[in-house]
C-alpha cells in the first residue's frame, strides 16, 4: 500500500515537471501493483486530459493561423477585382 502511493506521489511530481512519459509510467506501475487503487487512475487520465487539452490549443492556433492567411489573399483578390481600373 505504501509503495503504490509512494509511485503515485512520484508521478505527481513528475508530472508537475512536465516529463509526461515518466509520470504515466509511475501511474501505470502504481495501477499494476494495486488495480483498485483510484488516485492512480485519477492521475492517469489527468494527465492524459491535460496533455490532450494542450495539443488542442496548438492545433487550433495552427488553424487559426491558416484562416487568417487564407482569409487575407481572399481579401486581396477581391479587393484586385473590385479596384482595378
Amino acid at each position: 500500500m505504501k509503495c503504490r502511493q509512494q509511485l503515485t506521489k512520484k508521478g505527481s511530481h513528475e508530472d508537475a515537471a512536465q516529463f509526461v512519459s515518466k509520470s504515466a509510467d509511475a501511474y501505470k506501475k502504481a495501477i499494476a501493483l494495486d488495480a483498485s487503487y483510484m488516485d492512480a487512475y485519477f492521475n492517469l487520465g489527468a494527465l492524459y486530459y491535460n496533455e490532450a487539452a494542450e495539443l488542442n490549443n496548438i492545433a487550433n492556433k495552427i488553424e487559426d493561423a491558416h484562416y487568417t492567411k487564407r482569409r487575407k489573399q481572399k481579401l486581396m483578390k477581391c479587393s484586385k477585382l473590385l479596384f482595378r481600373n
